[in-house]
């Protein structure tokens, strides 16, 4: 029995800034814990780690930003592109703000990016039914992983980043290695998958990532083994965005009414919830300390949440 608790401390935030009307479709904290880029029109915001206050901005040549991802502190990775025309990612050094390197070919929008843990590979994934491996590293071609019959959503990698996993508005989840190779598709969700969350290794056995869906649920899965864990359901609306704790333990997700929900990875309870916007969540990111959750929302708005053992709490 699902056991729905109002939150008293769950979500406490540290802070709330819009500065524009663009939905934030894409939040990243630096490996280090002291930036947080939030997707902008034509831009893309640094922010507070403590209270979302602008501290900088890096200008993009293509009028949509769908995807951020660091790849070290001072490298940023922005996808974007133009709906229907075109799919671009550039390597940002942040230092200078200046384009070190650039991916494109994309017939859509570039909407996930993912990087292998080695740090070798990015994973980028398009409206344009395609996956492609570049390499970050090394001069060799990208690889195209096809088999998706509609806009790849979500890409991770798993965590030895010998198999990357990837989510489609076709429903399906696929399980591929990095010559290409499908190994296994799963096609238990009945609509459109928005989210894949990679679970932090807590313990021996096989990985384990989320996906969150459409059909109002998020469930579990052992990719490399292909089980499906369990469903969380409850939510009661399309779920746009997930995002793990640093220990594996916790699971964050955000649906279409501006709602966020503490799940308990290790059965289908809801530990808590809050309507934490007034619109619909597009991203979540925990921190890497595991102390904040940084929350997106259609209107442009970003909110910092401090974390407790049963909190999310804002400060303001």
């Amino acid at each position: 029995m699902i056991r729905l608790f109002l939150f008293l401390a769950f979500l406490g935030v540290a802070g709330s800034q819009r500065i524009a009307a663009a939905p934030i479709s894409a939040l990243a904290f630096s490996p280090d814990g002291s930036i947080l880029a939030s997707s902008g029109h034509q831009r893309v915001d640094l922010r507070s780690p403590e209270d979302a206050a602008v501290l900088n901005k890096i200008e993009c040549e293509f009028p949509r930003v769908s995807s951020l991802l660091f790849a070290n502190n001072d490298r940023l990775i922005v996808g974007g592109g133009v709906p229907g025309v075109t799919g671009v990612v550039t390597v940002v050094e942040l230092k200078t703000k200046s384009a070190a390197r650039s991916f494109g070919g994309y017939s859509d929008l570039v909407t996930s990016l993912a990087i292998s843990p080695d740090g070798q590979w990015l994973a980028i994934g398009s409206a344009d039914h395609s996956v492609v491996l570049e390499p970050l590293t090394h001069s060799t071609p990208g690889i195209r992983l096809v088999g998706h019959s509609g806009a790849v959503l979500a890409a991770v990698f798993s965590p030895s980043g010998d198999l990357v996993i990837t989510a489609s508005a076709d429903r399906s989840i696929k399980t591929w290695n990095l010559k290409g190779e499908l190994i296994r598709s799963f096609n238990q969700h009945t609509e459109i998958i928005h989210a894949l969350a990679l679970r932090p290794r807590a313990g021996p056995g096989p990985f384990e990532c989320a996906s969150g869906s459409d059909d109002h649920t998020v469930r579990i899965w052992q990719p490399a083994i292909g089980r499906m864990v369990r469903i969380i359901r409850g939510h009661g609306a399309p779920i746009f965005a997930l995002s793990y704790d640093p220990s594996g333990t916790t699971l964050f997700s955000a649906r279409k009414e501006g709602v966020i929900r503490r799940l308990d990875n290790d059965s289908d309870e809801i530990l808590t919830m809050r309507a934490a916007h007034d619109d619909a969540i597009y991203s979540l990111t925990v921190s890497p300390d595991g102390q904040k959750l940084a929350s997106g929302d259609w209107t442009g708005n970003v909110k910092i949440w401090h974390l407790g053992p049963q909190t999310l709490n804002r400060r303001n």
